[in-house]
């Protein structure tokens, strides 16, 4: 199920936000979203960054004109705790375009003009209630180090184990996930994709990140020249799976 932070009194010309994502998920075939409405922008950042019992937000809407920060704040706040790399989306609402040119500098999803028409609701917000719902069904929570994270399948290249914790790299990140949990855990929330593929018992790899497997020398190649080993057992499975994967690929 989604979740939708809101922040400010957000104006529609017929209903609310609350009325509008309900109609719109049941016309769309999904479940309705959860809002949760934050009095302060400080409290649905705080609720945002440290999600210590639920789930992250998939999409944050916000009013431009707050008394204390404004909205293109609050995205550059979410963008810079990398939020928006895990998949949330932020929507800001405003008076007028004077706010527009620096949230699209600051990632934002949509922007929107209050009092807000059936129409734009449907293409901005309707829109991005689609894509939330695909992202959210390709991708997993995860309890890390810091907080709860949401961890979208395509970004993650491969796990590696460290002692009693999973690092979860990811691409175009330098530093992994630190996830505090076994292999096999982990891999329970990743087997369902069939992308991933268990190597022994201190690796998962991503086959989409896969160069080659080097059968000789026992090791499984991925793009950027990390070679991780592959137990005996494990060989003719995995290049089965990869030659798999390459077909369905293509």
């Amino acid at each position: 199920m989604l979740r939708i932070a809101k922040c400010g009194h957000i104006r529609f010309q017929e209903g609310d936000l609350e009325a509008f994502v309900s109609s719109f998920a049941r016309a769309a075939g999904f479940e309705a979203p959860i809002v949760v409405s934050f009095e302060s922008p400080d409290a649905l950042v705080s609720a945002c960054i440290e999600a210590p019992t639920e789930a992250p937000f998939d999409i944050v809407m916000c009013k431009c004109d707050l008394p204390s920060i404004t909205g293109v704040q609050v995205a550059d706040e979410l963008r810079q705790e990398g939020l928006l790399f895990e998949g949330m989306r932020v929507i800001l609402c405003a008076p007028n375009g004077s706010y527009a040119y620096a949230a699209a500098q600051n990632g934002v999803s949509g922007y929107l003009l209050e009092p807000i028409s059936p129409r734009d609701a449907r293409r901005v917000i309707g829109q991005n209630l689609v894509r939330a719902e695909r992202t959210s069904e390709n991708s997993t929570i995860l309890r890390c180090r810091d907080r709860l994270r949401r961890v979208v399948f395509d970004q993650i290249t491969y796990v590696e184990t460290a002692g009693h914790d999973q690092l979860v790299h990811r691409m175009g990140e330098s530093e992994p996930l630190v996830v505090r949990c076994s292999s096999l855990e982990l891999f329970s929330h990743l087997e369902d994709d069939e992308r991933f593929f268990k190597v022994g018992s201190s690796y998962i790899i991503n086959m989409d990140y896969v160069a080659s497997v080097l059968l000789r020398a026992g090791t499984v190649a991925l793009q950027g020249g990390l070679q991780i080993p592959v137990p005996v057992r494990l060989r003719k499975q995995l290049v089965e799976a990869v030659c798999s994967h390459s077909a369905i690929a293509v």
